[in-house]
This record gives C-alpha cells, structure tokens and sequence, in this order.
C-alpha cells in the first residue's frame, strides 16, 4: 500500500455494523461527509424518506399470512381463506416486483445519500460510481439465499392453490368440502414453513449476536470510491470530456432505496450518462462482473458495453479477465430500470467466495489492501478509456 493511500486511516470507520434506521449508520454519513469536506472536496446532501426496516416487515408479513392460510383451510373460512391468499401473494409482488410500498411504509425516516461531482471541462457524458454505507441484516448469505428464494415461486403458487381450495370448499357439499379443505391444508403448509423461514432470515438478522460489520458488503468498495475522491480533488485523476459523479447510497440492503431515490428525484440529465456499481471489493480473489441485476422478482441485464469495458479495464491492469457471475441485487438496478446503462464490479474470496458477508465473516481481515488500491488503478482506467471515448 503507497503512503499517500487513505484507505489504513479511513476504513476502520466503515467496518462497524451500520443498519439501516441505525445510529450508527447515521454517524458513518457524517463522517464520509466530514472526510470528504477535509478533502477539500464538495459534496451535497440528497435526502429523501427511507423505510428502514423493509426486510424485516416484509418477513413479519410473509410468517403471519403463511400462518393463517393453514387456519383458514382448517377453520372453514370460505371467501376469506382466498382473501388472505390474494394478501400473501399481492404484498410482496407490490414490494418487490412493482416497488410500491405497502406494509414496510409503516416506519419512516429521513435519510441523506451523498453526491460528489467533477465536472468536466469539455463535457460529453457522466460517469457515476456508486457504493453504498449501509450494512446487511440477513441472517443467511448471498448463496444461501438464493436458494431460499429459488422456492418462492413454488410458495406463492401453494398459496394460491390453498386460498382458492378453501373458498371452493364453501361452496360445494359436506363430503367433497372436507376433501378439499384438507387439501388446502396441505398446499398451505409448506407455504406456512416458507414464510417462518424467510422471516427467520430478514427479521432474525437485526438481532443477530454475531452482525456482519459490512466491511467488504460494503465499506472497501466505500474506501475506494473515497480515494478516488481524493485523487480526482488533487488533480491526479483529469477527465476532460467526463463528468464524474460519486454516489454514497443508503438503503440499498432494503431494496436499494437510496439509489431508487436518487433517480427518481433527480431532475435534469443533461448528459448521456452511465452508472458503475461497486460491490464487495478489496478481497483477496479476482474480479466479477455480474450479467443481471434485480429483486426477487425482476431481473434486468447489465449494460454488455460497460460489462466489456470494465473487463479490458481489470485485464490491463491486472493481466487476468474477470469472471462473469450470473445475477446480483444491488443498486445497479435503480438505474437499469430507468434505461440508464449500468454494470456492477466486485472481487471474490479466494477460501469462502461469496459465502459469510451477511455474519462476523465480512470483517477486515478479508480485505486486501493492495486489492483496495488496484482497484482504484482499475477505475482511472476505465475513466480514462472513457474520457477518450472508447
């Protein structure tokens, strides 16, 4: 590591955990703002009402509906079994799939994401770098979850089976009515031990005695976006016809809300823009870009000409291609959604891969800082080849 990195002094600040809706959370903003000011670098304030405890609302809703689907089966509750189905399905599909807050609106706060700009001297187009500050409250991880998630298609489709069953079995004689309530009963089950099982892991985490202190989920990628502020405010990094912007999201653990946020407010786009998102850097193993990014429910492709573009910038710097993974969730899909290219950057760990950044795992001692300061060398790169219109 060069001496002139300000990754050592910072980074031990960004490797606490910080949840959303958290103090703690709310002091790492202050200081990225306090870091960059003594930087003698501009930085403004986007603030916005973010639902901290998305996660959790969306389990506690999950558990309480699959709970009562077998009630309803059982308890003869008619039209109301497929009301609750209908409940069960429609909150996390207007959640997840439509982005339309319902039963995670109920507690709100302000929030700030905080925006750097460069401007050019000759502009032509934008270039954001995103990280976000927050940290995750999932009990499992990334691989982990994943697997959890691949049922829920098969969850919500039971759940519909059971609360239409339940309204049919109203509706027909005795004999065939306790038929059907019992296979009601039985399609709700597994649906019933789906929802305690996603609530397990969106609500169990907060309480976890063990957090992750997001220091690679994702305080390096934060550090690397800071040094390259750094570099870019003393005029080592010089882009002509580029205006960079640097974007620090909250609320990206919780559906990216910060980075949602940000483009929904944002009133004026005078360049072309292109969005690059940074997730779990600095670790030990090569680099990843990812082909998809999105919700549960929603999956967009990344921009295969930033995709390309970054690999030639990793290989040349590195002299090794990155490795392509097929699908992440992260704030690179607020601008995918938008019609605004993006693609997400990240490294892997060469013991545990992607498995531990949502424990005491993601810690520290997973990260490499001369990986930190490569992959500073691997932006100005790709900025530069951007700058010269490649």
């Amino acid at each position: 590591m060069g001496e002139r990195s300000s990754f050592p002094a910072f980074l031990p600040s960004l490797a606490r955990p910080r949840p959303n809706g958290s103090r703690a959370l709310e002091e790492t903003v202050g200081e990225v703002r306090a870091w960059l000011q003594r930087e003698g670098t501009p930085v403004e304030g986007h603030r916005f009402i973010l639902r901290p405890y998305f996660m959790e609302w969306l389990g506690v809703w999950m558990a309480f509906t699959g709970l009562l689907l077998p009630a309803a089966a059982l308890g003869r509750w008619g039209w109301w079994g497929l009301i609750v189905a209908l409940l069960a399905l429609g909150v996390p599909l207007a959640e997840t799939r439509f982005l339309f807050p319902t039963v995670t609106a109920l507690i709100r706060r302000p929030a700030e994401n905080l925006v750097v700009s460069f401007p050019a001297p000759r502009p032509k187009r934008e270039a954001i770098l995103c990280a976000h500050l927050d940290s995750k409250t999932e009990l499992l991880d990334h691989v982990q979850r994943e697997r959890l998630l691949r049922l829920g298609r098969l969850a919500m489709g039971l759940a519909l089976t059971a609360g239409g069953l339940t309204f049919v079995a109203s509706l027909v004689p005795a004999p065939a009515a306790q038929l059907l309530r019992w296979a009601a009963f039985a399609a709700a089950l597994p649906t019933a031990l789906y929802g305690l099982a996603m609530a397990a892991n969106l609500v169990g985490g907060r309480f976890s005695r063990h957090p992750s202190t997001g220091a690679v989920d994702d305080g390096a990628a934060v550090a690397v976006l800071l040094e390259l502020a750094r570099r870019s405010a003393r005029g080592e990094l010089r882009l002509e016809h580029t205006h960079l912007t640097l974007l620090f999201t909250v609320g990206e653990e919780a559906q990216m809300q910060g980075a949602l946020a940000y483009v929904r407010d944002r009133k004026e786009w005078p360049l072309p823009a292109c969005v690059v998102n940074l997730e779990v850097m600095g670790q030990n193993g090569g680099y990843l870009l990812w082909d998809q990014d999105g919700t549960a429910m929603v999956r967009l492709p990344a921009d295969p000409a930033l995709n390309g573009a970054l690999e030639r910038a990793v290989e040349a710097v590195t002299g090794e291609r990155p490795f392509r993974v097929p699908l992440i969730n992260s704030d690179g899909f607020a601008f995918l959604r938008q019609g605004i290219p993006a693609a997400t950057l990240g490294s892997f760990d060469l013991e545990l891969g992607g498995r531990g950044l949502h424990s005491a795992m993601d810690s520290p001692d997973r990260l490499d800082p001369g990986r930190m300061e490569e992959a500073v060398e691997v932006l100005s790169r790709f900025l530069e080849g951007l700058d010269r219109g490649e």
